[in-house]
């Protein structure tokens, strides 16, 4: 009787040394795999804040493309305003030194 208890305890113990060693196992594969996620989420994050960063720039360039396009625009309607109102005053300046002779 003390034989089979005996028998009966060792293959208790074999079988939950196998249990312990096979949970043990997969402890360390999931370890293993939190391990690679994390580092694949943490690629995909740095991944998204890079596109993020180009698309902001890429904004900010087309912004300022347009910006300087409208500046250049005004500037020439400006340059073209100046040169038509300094047109104008010589023409009025012309009449007047016209008139003046006349008058004298």
């Amino acid at each position: 009787m003390y034989n089979d208890i005996q028998t009966e305890f060792e293959k208790d113990k074999a079988l939950w040394a196998g249990k312990f060693e096979f949970l043990e196992k997969q402890k360390e594969q999931y370890k293993k795999d939190n391990e690679d996620q994390q580092a694949l989420f943490q690629q995909t994050v740095d991944q998204l804040q890079r596109d993020s960063k180009d698309t902001k720039m890429k904004h900010e360039h087309n912004h300022n493309a347009v910006l300087n396009q409208l500046e250049q625009k005004y500037k020439k309607e400006l340059h073209e305003i100046q040169e038509n109102m300094q047109a104008q005053h010589e023409k009025y300046q012309n009449t007047i030194n016209k008139l003046e002779k006349e008058k004298k």
